[in-house]
């Protein structure tokens, strides 16, 4: 079996297991669960991953509350010296989830607008 690839974003190297988070040579202190879901945000970049998702997929389903799942959030986002108030990398979507913006944009859906219709008004020749 083939060692799965790193993921690298920004400066950033997110090893898979038992790996960890590096900057450089410079390897980033994360808890293994905010480490874990990191990974799991890293895996489905750009899309909204919600909270039941990650209680599934990272606690493996135990009951974990919003709190756990803030704290976590925290630690990931001072890894990468980011900022909620201005996220360059983990969004939080309010109520629902979390979203992390690397490598491009969201894939969810754009919103459509509606098409813009042109009316040519054209004079009688005279």
């Amino acid at each position: 079996m083939e060692p799965r690839p790193a993921h690298t974003f920004d400066g950033f190297r997110l090893e898979p297991p038992p790996g960890g988070l590096w900057r450089g040579d410079v390897r980033i202190a994360l808890r293994p669960r905010s480490l874990a879901m990191l990974r799991y945000l890293v895996a489905h970049a750009g899309r909204l991953v919600t909270k039941a998702e990650l209680r599934q997929h990272v606690w493996g389903g135990s009951h974990v509350t919003d709190t756990v799942l803030r704290v976590s959030v925290q630690e990931i986002r001072a890894a990468l010296g980011d900022a909620a108030a201005a996220p360059q990398y983990l969004e939080t979507v309010a109520q629902q989830g979390y979203r992390l913006r690397v490598g491009g944009e969201p894939e969810d859906p754009p919103h459509r607008r509606q098409p813009v219709y042109r009316i040519a008004f054209i004079s009688p020749l005279d």
